[in-house]
């Protein structure tokens, strides 16, 4: 994707997760994608989540706190979003 000098909208967002997922075997149907629990459903393990951040804040050009990790909301992929899109 490369980095963004805008804030990335949600369209790019949820594509980029559905991409992301999908590379991984973890096929989300687009209509469920937005309240997938990428931390409880077991699918993903910690190092893959750790390359997901660090690939949002490459390809997005956003920096994800631990902090804002760990708030309850940011376990599913639309309440990740929507921290992205507060940074």
């Amino acid at each position: 994707m490369g980095g963004f000098l805008l804030m990335p909208s949600e369209t790019q967002l949820l594509e980029f997760f559905h991409t992301f997922l999908l590379a991984r075997g973890v096929a989300v149907k687009s209509e469920q994608l937005q309240s997938f629990n990428f931390m409880e459903s077991g699918l993903l393990d910690s190092f893959e989540m750790l390359s997901m951040v660090m690939q949002i804040e490459t390809d997005f050009g956003v920096r994800l706190t631990p902090e804002q990790m760990l708030r309850p909301g940011s376990a599913t992929v639309g309440g990740l979003i929507d921290v992205i899109l507060r940074s």
